[in-house]
């Protein structure tokens, strides 16, 4: 039986958590992009485990204000990349 190398790279990452670190690549790529300059500056991109994305704020206020957009956020990445699957965010 043959597999297709895309189907074998897939199974590659998949066993190797890769998939997690290849989707936060894109969201450090494509984060200021959807939030702005601003709240850029004021969060961090931390990880992504089983679909929910962790960012850290600089304070409690950010979390506050970041937790009340959080479901447009979800929305805008994605229409960034549909390929990103985020199921929560979770504001440290």
């Amino acid at each position: 039986m043959s597999i297709s190398i895309k189907e074998a790279l897939n199974k590659f990452f998949e066993n190797k958590n890769y998939e997690e670190k290849i989707k936060l690549g894109y969201l450090h790529e494509y984060w200021e992009d959807i939030v702005g300059k601003e709240i850029t500056k004021a969060t961090e991109v931390i990880k992504v485990k089983k679909d929910i994305l962790y960012i850290k704020t600089s304070n409690s206020a950010w979390r506050t204000e970041l937790s009340f957009r959080k479901e447009k956020i979800k929305e805008e990445l994605l229409e960034k990349d549909n390929n990103i699957k985020i199921k929560d965010i979770k504001f440290l």
